[in-house]
């Protein structure tokens, strides 16, 4: 993949309140990417979310943040972990924070195109 332009989004630091350690926090970065996959021939624009953690937590927050996922992004991975950067970055509609998103575009996706479907199903259309 060719990465064309990269826009950031938003930055924020979020100190641990949960203890009161001197822990490090959480940075989160929404940002949007404009993608190129030369082999394939397509290109498109993907928004990500990413968390940097201390990096003697990324571990334990890579685990409990793997879970199953709705849709695959148009181009790419739904999630990619940088051990070493201590980040997760998640392509939308993947969140962990809004959960339930990527079942909500899901839905949308379905309700907008259910004409469409219906010939699908019908056998008088081929592809959405």
């Amino acid at each position: 993949y060719l990465i064309t332009r990269c826009r950031i989004l938003r930055i924020q630091y979020h100190r641990n309140l949960n203890t009161g350690l001197p822990e490090p926090g959480v940075f989160t970065l929404r940002y949007q990417l404009e993608v190129k996959d030369e082999l394939k021939g397509k290109e498109g624009t993907q928004f990500l979310f990413a968390k940097v953690y201390p990096k003697e937590r990324i571990q334990e927050e890579f685990r409990k943040r793997d879970r199953g996922w709705v849709s695959s992004p148009q181009l790419g991975k739904t999630r990619v972990f940088f051990p070493d950067l201590g980040m997760i970055v998640w392509v939308f509609p993947h969140d962990p924070v809004l959960r339930g998103i990527a079942t909500a575009v899901a839905v949308l996706v379905v309700v907008r195109h259910r004409d469409n479907i219906k010939r699908i199903i019908a056998g008088t259309e081929s592809r959405l």
